[in-house]
């Protein structure tokens, strides 16, 4: 089938598609670019999935002013013109996943000021401009994973104050600015598994007073400050696995009563502070799986526990009580 007539076969299915979904609608008058549907003004969702593309003119979406979803995902798109996506001003759902994209315009979504989430997984690009996302203001769920980062730019989350989610997964951060979330303060879920994390500055949360989750995992971590947890009182998960930490301030869970589950396996730590966990009444899992312990301290998990792991440690000796308020515990 040539690309005229695949286009038109498009054109069909999805004017059926939206005769069945959206009777309402009528699929007003579509145009096709190198045998792909480009502009269909009626249609709210453009699904370009796995086309192939190389590239887009920056007219392609300049007639699709109600579309709400686009998805570019899996293409070979190398670059983007910067006002590619100037007339979707109504955009909530962009993804971009599985490209080969090299850069990203500034001023890009400056138009997009709807913008609830993006997804740039998995493309080749090194850096963000600062200015990136000035105008997604509304913006929630952001995946920058698997795209080669090095850093990220002081001042490039300022704008995205209503952000819930972010995945940084799979990067190559060796460190964070420390005011870089001061203006998220609605960030409920952050991921950083699989950096190269060797320290985070002082304050880096003061701003994240809603974080729940929090993934640090396989990073380079050898030391955190004592206040690192101080605002996020909220806080319920905490992945702290695979890094190289040696020691734990005696306060560093002082304000994070709220925390349930944290994963300290494959670590180096040799001793643990007594009355680490005293104000982390609704701890329930703790892992200290394969670290270098010798010794708990009494009263250490004075906690309703009901998972914890301390396979593969040094320890000989455990004190008298040790386990006497973790009356629930299942697993050991």
């Amino acid at each position: 089938m040539n690309a005229s007539n695949l286009c038109l076969l498009s054109v069909a299915v999805i004017c059926m598609v939206l005769a069945w979904s959206e009777p309402s609608n009528a699929c007003g008058p579509c145009t096709c670019s190198n045998g792909v549907v480009m502009s269909c003004p009626n249609i709210a969702k453009i699904s370009l999935r796995s086309y192939g593309l190389t590239d887009l003119s920056g007219s392609a979406f300049q007639n699709n002013k109600i579309v709400t979803d686009i998805d570019l995902y899996q293409n070979q798109l190398v670059h983007l013109p910067a006002g590619l996506f100037n007339a979707t001003t109504k955009l909530q759902t962009l993804n971009l996943r599985y490209n080969q994209l090299v850069d990203l315009p500034d001023g890009l979504f400056k138009a997009t000021t709807e913008l609830q989430t993006l997804d740039l997984d998995d493309n080749p690009f090194v850096h963000l401009p600062v200015g990136l996302f000035n105008a997604t203001t509304k913006l929630e769920n952001l995946y920058l994973s698997r795209i080669q980062l090095g850093y990220l730019p002081v001042g490039l989350f300022d704008a995205t104050t209503k952000i819930k989610v972010i995945y940084f997964w799979d990067n190559k951060l060796d460190h964070l600015h420390a005011g870089l979330f001061n203006a998220t303060t609605e960030l409920e879920s952050l991921y950083f598994k699989n950096n190269q994390l060797v320290d985070l500055p002082d304050g880096l949360f003061k701003a994240t007073t809603e974080l729940q989750t929090l993934d640090l995992k396989d990073n380079q971590l050898f030391h955190l400050p004592a206040g690192l947890f101080s605002a996020t009182t909220k806080l319920q998960k905490l992945d702290l696995k695979g890094n190289q930490l040696v020691h734990l301030p005696a306060g560093l869970f002082s304000a994070t009563t709220k925390l349930q589950k944290l994963d300290l396996l494959d670590n180096q730590l040799v001793h643990l502070p007594a009355g680490l966990f005293n104000t982390t009444t609704k701890l329930r899992n703790v892992s200290l799986w394969n670290n270098k312990l010798v010794d708990l301290p009494a009263g250490l998990f004075n906690v309703e526990l009901e998972y914890l792991d301390l396979l593969d440690n040094q320890l000989v000796h455990l004190p008298a009580g040790l386990f006497k308020a973790t009356t629930k515990l299942q697993n050991l």
